[in-house]
């Protein structure tokens, strides 16, 4: 029974790349090119390499300050929505529970933010006024990136796109 399963396949190089199984078998390259071709067009991979070159260059253009774009993100969604509860601020932007909570503690230690206990069951985050501060000197920096990005695809694909995104993210 064990010989009807289907060996893994790993890709190797760039678009005609070749595929080699588990077992060292070689498969044809036109099964190679057709893999690559459907990995070319995946849509999860695309977005997601995207958004990770997307990442790189708002941090580098933030790093000055100290903070991570996901940092700046939570600092603002902390703003926006005064004496929400860290369990509701995690659902209102959608970032892991653990994920926000390391970055919470990071932006804690650095006098960024404070967390107090609202009541028994909810932990409530606000902007220290040195949190304040630096959110008000990176909102400059966050805009020209938008600005920057939004030059490369042109004003009427970035609304295309974030209509996407919103469509994929309900």
């Amino acid at each position: 029974m064990h010989g009807l399963r289907a060996p893994k396949f790993k890709l190797f190089g760039a678009a005609g790349g070749r595929l080699t199984g588990a077992r060292g078998g070689d498969r044809p390259d036109r099964m190679a090119s057709e893999v690559t071709y459907q990995l070319d067009e995946c849509l999860v991979l695309s977005v997601v390499k995207a958004a990770r070159k997307m990442t790189r260059k708002y941090d580098a253009q933030l790093r000055g300050h100290g903070v991570t774009v996901a940092q700046f993100s939570l600092m603002a969604a902390v703003r926006s929505n005064p004496g929400c509860s860290v369990s509701a601020l995690a659902v209102r932007i959608d970032m892991e529970r653990t994920a926000l909570s390391r970055n919470l503690t990071v932006l804690e230690r650095r006098g960024l933010i404070a967390r107090a206990d609202e009541d028994l069951s909810a932990r409530v985050c606000t902007l220290t006024a040195q949190g304040d501060a630096v959110l008000d000197k990176v909102l400059p920096e966050w805009q020209r990136v938008q600005d920057e990005m939004r030059a490369v695809i042109g004003v009427e694909n970035a609304e295309q796109f974030l209509s996407i995104l919103r469509q994929l993210s309900v």
